[in-house]
Formats: structure tokens, sequence, C-alpha cells
């Protein structure tokens, strides 16, 4: 598939990123044929094809030859694609208005982090609570981190975004945890948690300044109801809202 697709360029398409977003946007895929090059490793893939017996198409033969390593790279928060007829890197081309919280991170504005959530500055005034545990299952130190967004937002912050760019918003609370809890019969740990959800939910509901909730792919049960208690929901096209409670034995 990637060699086939390496030798589409530029029969097909000028810039390896329009074949990327093809596949990615139009099928589905997670990663397009040239963002696997990279994720496999493009020098170690291309060694493995030589081996096979499988001549390398003439893009990736200007890659290396051209000194460069990967298709893409990125630095201080731009991404860059390998052109074929200039054999530079250029800038991946954004739309308007589009926010890459990955690339603001690697600006520096990540400003608090945990192994649960993150709080990012987008700048004009706005902080953004960006979920990156497992599945973005609720457990304390995701709560922990939109509460000290809320704290960050009533001295620091004219408005707070609740958002991530991973495949699922939230899959809800963590029920392994749950049953686990359930199972030890530590109903005061069980009581608690339940009680820390929704101080938090409520702390939204009630934050002195606008929290607009943005979810996308996934937002089950206590992800949806962090959406619920947002000032405003500015929902993907693709986003799969609701309490799923009743379906948990």
């Amino acid at each position: 598939m990637c060699l086939y697709a390496a030798r589409r360029v530029p029969e097909i398409s000028d810039s390896i990123v329009d074949v990327d977003r093809a596949m990615r946007w139009g099928f589905g895929w997670e990663l397009g044929p040239f963002e696997t090059w990279d994720a496999i490793g493009a020098e170690s893939m291309a060694k493995q094809l030589e081996n096979e017996g499988k001549p390398l198409p003439p893009l990736v033969m200007e890659l290396f030859a051209s000194g460069k390593k990967s298709f893409y790279q990125s630095a201080q928060g731009e991404t860059s694609y390998f052109d074929l007829a200039s054999k530079a890197y250029k800038p991946v081309p954004q739309p308007e208005g589009i926010i890459i919280l990955k690339s603001l991170k690697e600006r520096a504005k990540e400003i608090e982090k945990n192994s649960g959530a993150s709080l990012i500055d987008l700048g004009d005034g706005v902080v953004c609570c960006e979920f990156h545990a497992k599945m973005n299952a609720i457990g304390g130190d995701l709560l922990a981190m939109i509460t000290k967004g809320l704290t960050r937002l009533r001295t620091d912050f004219d408005a707070m975004v609740i958002a991530n760019q991973a495949v699922n918003f939230s899959a809800g609370a963590n029920l392994m945890l749950i049953l686990m809890t359930a199972q030890e019969q530590e109903w005061d740990d069980l009581h608690l948690m339940v009680r820390q959800f929704q101080n938090v939910t409520l702390a939204i509901k009630h934050a002195p300044k606008p929290v607009v909730v943005a979810p996308q792919g996934l937002a089950l049960g206590g992800g949806c109801e962090i959406a619920l208690h947002g000032t405003r929901i500015h929902a993907a096209a693709e986003a799969y809202m609701g309490l799923v409670e009743t379906g948990v034995d």
C-alpha cells in the first residue's frame, strides 16, 4: 500500500499531504500512507523493501537523496512535509481558524499537566483543558485538572474550553476502577469519587466565566455530563453523546 501510494506522486497528486488527508478524511484511516511510512521509519522500511527485492519509487529515492529521513517533520509547533518538486520541506497547509493543540504544546503553551489532562494557553485569554488519558476515561487526575483550570479561570483567563483532538472526547467514568472499589467494599472511597465528579460538573455549570465544551467521537456517561454542564456545547459533526449507564450490568 505504501509503495503504491509513493508511486502515485506526482501522478495523481503533487502533494503527499493530499493523499494522506484523502485516506484519513475520506476512508477513516488513522494514518495516511506517508504517515505510515514515517510511523514505521522511512529508512527501516526502505531497507526491508530493498531486501525483499522491491524497487523503491522515485519519490522515496528523492527523499533520501536530498538528505531527508522522513516525509514529515515537526519543529516549534509547525509540521512540514517533503515536497517532491522543490525537494525540500514545506509547511503543511492548515485552514484558517483551526487550532492544533499538539502544535501549541510544542511551542511551550502547556501550563499544567498530569497523567490525565493538560491546561493549554490558547491565547486571547482562553485556557483549554485537554484530556489525554486512555479513552479519556474520567478519573481523579482528569477531574483535578478541570478544577485547576476553573481556578485559573477566575484570575488569569476570560474563558475556558474543554476539548481534545483524540478520536473520542471521553468514554465516561473509569468503570473498572468503580467495579474494583465496589468489590473491595470501599464504600467511602466510592462515595468520595461520586462527590468529586458531581462537584466538578457543578463547578463547570456555575463558573463565573464562559466554559465551552467541544466534544467529538464518543462522549458517553460522564463525558456527556461534562458537556451538558458547559455554558455552550460546540460539538463536532461526528459526536456520539449519551448517558449509557443503563447498559452497564
